[in-house]
């Protein structure tokens, strides 16, 4: 412990040059970041020499975390620069004869060491010290092994559960694993690899039916099996390859839904630093209530070209993981569970910052004006540069692309924040529809539901003009709508706070999942949700210096705050012939359609409503649904 003691000197104050003492701290602060790093490192070491292997791979606001067989976790944290680089050691290499390699950190040295012989001689592998900072996770090609990219060059690879049984060959996805959710009343696929011409055979407990295919040419294998309705029985599925058979035990029954985006659906129920998920105590607390409702949370990795494997586990909302689950996706599953009363599986695949672009496939960019040239060069400069966010295919090809096999019902989308920034280039519209056809042809059940979320109020865009760029993203987000069959998207612009204006991840999440929830039990199951699609305009009738907004489905009228006028709500705007706009205020409200006006313009040629980056939507219909934004300009 640095104890550091001032005497104040007689005769008046002096200047006291504490740089000496600054600096010592700030070594001290390096050393302790370097046991705890240290530290993390040995618990990694300690875990492996107890034979736990990683199951899972997760990444959240620079902090990456590996899930081991026996459901503990250790995470490392990737955030601030990595200071001067010391000299690269060598990469781990491939076990031999079947050999998992062996780690061990040497105390004296304190640097790594790899064993390939069963610790009958140790191998140099870089320096332990100063290395808290990960630039990189990546998972090898068969999925079985997952590689630590350390910030200096070093490279340290750790093995993964395994996915191959001994002596058949036979491999499983580890999307198929325990706890998993299969889709009710269809023909589940079930899947995995083992030696061309090898016989799988494949029975089930619901059911006496025995299913039985060869594996083909490339290697894979898969066969549909008949679910039945949803239950909360468990189940298994045993798998058979010649003498060898594995057995996937506690599988539910119920609804399977893809829930994928960017930060907003990547947000955990914890939440991040100074961005809670509100109420999230409460609901992880009563996350007992609903064991139901499963996640399989696909790791952060990316490709530049297709992938048949990607990691993670099937967690069940009570089994100490919550904390972990994509908030909006938890809400809208929670929600699906209780008014349907069946399980619900999520599948999560999700970047936070990331654009459309990683998300689709050649084809889908291609449909809307991208050249073969154009994707080669996007994805090299910006993996090159570091940015995966960025980088066309990627995220398809790592982290759609594996899944394709699992049979799901549906979709629901949280994307878009990254694409405000070409608006001019590109028509979001468009580009979320080529999206959707190519996931639906890949997946291949039809026209699956998509449902997604328009883009919150935010202020921090960097628009230079008095409107901004998001209200034209979140208009061709309402476009989309048109364009894709069996899709309907939600409004978030009252689902934020004032104090919210700079922080682009709202809080309200449940009410984000919920809403997604009430379009898919309309529009898909059938209920009688009451409303689950926002007022929109539907015609504007312009007089003088008034202009009538006929709106859709709030033919019980139009609301406010209890105890605010409809006067005084804010949010319209007016403009003549010269597209001046003016603040506009509700004169008067009839049943669907109200009125606005302004004294400063007393020709009314346009009218918009929440036409800038951050304001607040304050009119909802008798459903609580808020009014879309809009413009006739």
């Amino acid at each position: 412990m640095l104890i550091a003691t001032l005497a104040l000197m007689p005769g008046g104050c002096q200047k006291y040059d504490d740089s000496e003492l600054r600096e010592e701290i700030a070594g001290l602060r390096q050393r302790l970041e370097a046991v705890e790093s240290l530290n993390t490192y040995k618990d990694l070491l300690s875990k492996l020499d107890n034979g736990k292997t990683v199951v899972g791979v997760s990444e959240s606001d620079g902090v990456y975390t590996l899930t081991f067989d026996d459901s503990s976790s250790i995470s490392f944290n990737r955030k601030g620069e990595p200071g001067e680089p010391g000299e690269p050691g060598e990469s781990g290499e491939p076990g031999q004869n079947g050999v998992t390699p062996l780690f061990r950190i040497n105390d004296d040295t304190v640097t790594w060491e790899v064993s390939y012989d069963e610790g009958q001689t140790w191998k140099g592998a870089g320096s332990a010290l100063d290395r808290s900072l990960i630039s990189d996770v990546t998972i090898g090609k068969d999925g079985d092994s997952v590689t630590l990219c350390l910030a200096d060059g070093t490279s340290i690879m750790i093995p993964c559960g395994e996915t191959a049984f001994p002596g058949s060959g036979l491999s499983i996805p580890y999307a198929l694993r325990d706890n998993m959710v299969l889709q009710r009343n269809t023909n589940a696929n079930i899947w995995g690899w083992a030696a061309s011409g090898s016989v799988i055979q494949v029975s089930v407990s619901w059911s006496s039916a025995h299913y039985r295919t060869t594996v083909d040419p490339d290697g894979l294998w898969k066969v549909a099996v008949a679910t039945p309705d949803a239950s909360f029985t468990p189940q298994w599925i045993k798998i058979t390859c010649g003498k060898q058979s594995v057995m996937l035990e506690n599988i539910l029954i119920g609804e399977v839904w893809l829930c994928s985006g960017q930060s907003n659906m990547d947000m955990p129920m914890a939440g991040w630093d100074g961005q809670p998920v509100e109420n999230s105590a409460e609901a992880m607390r009563d996350a007992y209530l609903y064991p139901e409702v499963r996640m399989f949370i696909v790791p952060k990795v990316t490709s530049t070209e297709k992938q048949e494997q990607t990691l993670g586990t099937w967690w069940s909302a009570d089994d100490g993981h919550i904390a972990k689950f994509s908030a909006t996706a938890y809400f809208f599953g929670r929600e699906l569970a209780r008014k349907l009363n069946v399980p619900v599986g999520l599948i999560v695949p999700c970047w936070s910052g990331s654009m459309i672009e990683p998300w689709m496939d050649r084809e889908a960019l291609c449909s809307v004006g991208w050249t073969s040239e154009d994707i080669d060069r996007n994805i090299s400069s910006n993996m090159a540069e570091n940015k995966p966010h960025l980088a066309n295919t990627v995220m398809y090809n790592a982290m759609i692309y594996p899944i394709r096999h699992y049979t799901i019902n549906g979709f629901i989308w949280y994307q878009g924040c990254s694409n405000v920034y070409r608006i001019y280039e590109q028509d979001y519209a468009e580009y979320q529809a080529a999206m959707v056809t190519r996931w639906r042809k890949l997946f291949g059940r039809g026209n699956l539901p998509f449902y997604y979320v328009q883009i919150a109020p935010y202020d921090k865009y960097g628009a230079t003009d008095d409107t901004g760029f998001a209200p034209i993203l979140r208009d061709r987000q309402k476009a989309a709508a048109k364009l894709v069959p069996n899709s309907a998207m939600i409004a978030t612009c009252d689902l934020v706070y004032e104090f919210e204006k700079g922080i682009i991840h709202p809080r309200k999440k449940a009410e984000v999942g919920e809403r997604l929830a009430n379009l898919a039990l309309e529009h898909w199951y059938g209920f009688d949700v009451h409303g689950s699609d926002s007022p929109d305009v539907k015609s504007v009738q312009l007089q003088g210096a008034t202009a009538t907004i006929v709106m859709t489905r709030c033919e019980d009228g139009i609301h406010t705050t209890p105890g605010t006028e409809l006067q005084s709500v804010n949010g319209f705007e007016v403009a003549g012939s010269d597209k001046v706009w003016h603040p506009a205020h509700i004169t008067s409200a009839s049943g669907n359609s109200l009125t606005v006006s302004s004294d400063q313009v007393p020709d009314v040629r346009y009218v918009r409503y929440l036409w800038h980056d951050f304001q607040i939507g304050h009119l909802w219909n008798s459903f609580n649904l808020p009014l879309l934004p809009f413009t006739t300009e």
